[in-house]
């Protein structure tokens, strides 16, 4: 019997990783056999802590504006899992992932697959069948073991290496970065976004790593002077995007399609591009943001933009965590400029509850304020969306921070509501 979109995604969401074996030979098999891996297209790798879903939007900005045919694969998904491949800018449709899918299933065979290796394999697959100009592979979890790694870049690029998924990856810097440098090889060029990172790489503890080069300002020319410019403009940079990522975007970009960028309006490329879920701005007054930044470096970044917004009205914060991420840590980055907190319920066993963080809140140190009677708790998302925003003025800024499950929990609500 054909499966529905909807039965298929019930399969592969019940394959379950505990059970399968690390590493990419498994994968990489199946992928060899569904012929996905040799194709004309042009290959970007895109890694790192942080940063990583701006690169992406401005690679697939620069590749439309310069009338490429470009395919994204990105992960989690928001709302609709459709989100994660991305042809020319738009979702891509049910039927084309149901024909991936039951060609996967049929070639895979007994070969076991984790979800994200399976949809991995539909991106590649739907890529090929379209025969896209550029495709672009955000990594999911670290990038040495990662599925997306079966493939062969031309560029790869790490944005920038800090802690997040120590579980995983290690519990220093340079053992994560010899997790993140897995995607660089000796034949592709090979890119990193800050000398933080680059120096993070360079002492991989004796481990053999390709020695990347880095973006720094002198990587465009007579163009950073052009980016530095649209960068600092609210009314183009509408995500305030870091200078670091679309740089990073623009070198990668250029190695590959030389003349195509030097023809290219950055401005208007910048202002093209779209990005969910990251600074995301949905609402004036008050002006509501979204933002699924769920780790130390992402929270000490949106600080920065939220200053810059210069707002002369109260920071409300709704924020939903795991409770695998350094939540601590995230609130003392976050609290001297949060002026209400709301802690929320996150519907996963992973995910730490409203209680624990508002506890570990109580034990930061608020140099003598007395802000603590301005957090509460409530069980979800949609909950503390609806108190916060009630208890909003015009001029405030309300934050709906945290994993990306707290902020898929608000557009759904919304989504929902307006529906109704």
């Amino acid at each position: 019997m054909t499966k529905s979109f909807k039965q298929w995604l019930e399969h592969i969401e019940s394959f379950h990783p505990e059970e399968i074996e690390l590493g990419l030979e498994r994968v990489k098999n199946v992928a060899d056999e569904l012929d996905v891996l040799r194709n004309d297209s042009r290959v970007i790798i895109v890694g790192g802590t942080n940063g990583k879903g701006s690169c992406v939007a401005m690679l697939e900005a620069l590749a439309l504006q310069s009338s490429l045919t470009v395919g994204c694969y990105t992960s989690p998904h928001l709302i609709n899992f459709n989100e994660r491949i991305r042809i020319n800018g738009s979702n891509v449709s049910d039927q084309l992932l149901v024909e991936s899918f039951s060609r996967i299933e049929t070639i895979r065979a007994d070969t076991a697959l984790t979800f994200f290796e399976f949809t991995t394999l539909a991106a590649l697959d739907i890529f090929k069948q379209l025969n896209v100009d550029l495709i672009v592979l955000e990594v999911g979890l670290g990038g040495r073991l990662d599925a997306v790694n079966i493939a062969t870049p031309d560029v790869s690029l790490i944005t920038c290496i800090d802690y997040d998924h120590q579980s995983w990856l290690g519990n220093t810097l340079p053992e994560i970065a010899f997790e993140k440098a897995g995607i660089y090889r000796q034949s592709s060029v090979n890119l990193v976004g800050d000398t933080r990172s680059l120096e993070a790489i360079l002492a991989c503890n004796g481990n053999q790593v390709v020695v990347p080069e880095l973006v720094d300002t002198s990587s465009l020319g007579e163009r950073e002077i052009e980016l530095a410019k649209i960068v600092n403009d609210t009314n183009i940079n509408q995500y305030l995007l870091l200078m670091q990522n679309l740089r990073l975007a623009c070198v990668g970009f250029s190695k590959l399609f030389s003349e195509q960028f030097k023809r290219l309006d950055l401005s208007e490329t910048v202002t093209s591009l779209k990005l969910q879920g990251r600074f995301h701005r949905i609402q004036l007054k008050p002006l509501v943001i979204l933002d699924v930044g769920h780790n130390v470096q992402a929270a000490n970044n949106l600080v920065v933009q939220l200053q810059s917004l210069k707002s002369k009205g109260q920071i409300r914060l709704i924020c939903g965590m795991m409770a695998d991420k350094s939540t601590k840590a995230v609130i003392e980055a976050l609290e001297p400029i949060v002026d209400s907190w709301c802690f929320v319920d996150l519907p996963i066993d992973r995910a730490a509850k409203a209680s624990s963080l508002y506890q570990q809140y109580l034990s930061v140190d608020k140099k003598g304020s007395s802000k603590a009677a301005n957090a509460i708790c409530l069980p979800s998302p949609a909950a503390g969306y609806d108190k916060m925003l009630t208890g909003s003025e015009d001029g405030d800024v309300l934050l709906v921070f945290g994993s990306f499950i707290t902020v898929a929990g608000v557009m759904q609500y919304l989504a929902e509501d307006s529906i109704s």
